[in-house]
């Protein structure tokens, strides 16, 4: 029974980001002229993910608990929101930037991009000074930057934006977090804490950052200085990529390490 509220909050907050997502897709129609071609995928893939999500959020219900007073949540809070919006737009960003190609969806893409990239300077910091730090928040914090980043890199390389080199570091320090991760907690059954590192999150920062930049040049009539200063932004991007990435390594090895000691003993 006191796990009701939160399953209908659940369900109730996924339906709404779909139907914003489906909005959204529909003002793209309208405005240019989409053909049923581009967008076949778009129509599979948007429900099928919130749909997932849906389902993944209610087994996990029991983590959406406040770390801080140990009590359950009856509804999910706005902090979380914020992260679910990242996870939501994953789709609509890609299909958006493939949109470019032939349709000048620039106008649309860069706000939306800048605006799903601010919701991971803001989630955190709104759930520490509300008090309302949770369990799962921790995760689709993680799980929604990092699905993010990797949809928004297949889709920037795909249209030559980044460079090649670039994209294989970013894809290899993201994925590897990504997948450590969800080994590692399927492995303590989602009891192993979570950490994060002043490096970690400057990577991050530092991809999205240089992301937004890349992003900027499907508007066309940019000074000629970007350029340069887009190339030095990839070689800055790349440098504290490829730290935080020997740090994952040494992270994943030393947690594995201590899950096998944790299990042989149990």
């Amino acid at each position: 029974m006191q796990e009701r509220p939160i399953v209908r909050s659940i369900l109730i907050t996924v339906l709404m980001l779909f139907l914003a997502q489906v909005a959204l897709a529909a003002l793209v129609w309208a405005v240019y002229d989409v053909t049923m071609r581009e967008t076949i995928w778009y129509l599979v893939a948007t429900p099928a993910l919130h749909g997932t999500i849906a389902v993944v959020l209610v087994l996990l219900r029991s983590l959406f608990v406040n770390s801080d007073t140990g009590r359950h949540l009856t509804r999910v809070n706005f902090a979380n929101v914020l992260s679910l919006v990242r996870l939501s737009s994953a789709p609509t960003l890609l299909w958006l930037v493939l949109l470019a190609r032939s349709h000048q969806t620039g106008p649309i893409v860069v706000p939306l991009t800048a605006i799903v990239f601010l919701t991971d300077l803001l989630d955190g910091q709104i759930s520490r000074r509300t008090r309302q730090v949770t369990r799962i928040g921790r995760y689709l914090d993680s799980s929604s930057d990092y699905t993010v980043l990797l949809v928004v890199a297949v889709a920037l390389v795909n249209y030559q934006l980044v460079s090649v080199w670039l994209f294989t570091i970013v894809v290899i320090r993201l994925g590897l977090h990504l997948l450590g991760q969800i080994i590692l907690l399927i492995a303590r059954r989602w009891q192993l804490p979570f950490r994060t590192s002043v490096l970690g999150k400057a990577s991050v920062f530092a991809i999205m950052t240089l992301f937004a930049l890349s992003l900027l040049r499907l508007i066309e009539e940019l000074p000629p200085w970007f350029e340069v200063v887009h190339s030095g932004a990839e070689y800055v991007t790349a440098a504290v990529a490829a730290l935080s990435l020997v740090e994952k390594i040494r992270e994943f090895a030393a947690d594995a390490a201590r899950v096998r000691r944790i299990m042989s003993r149990g």
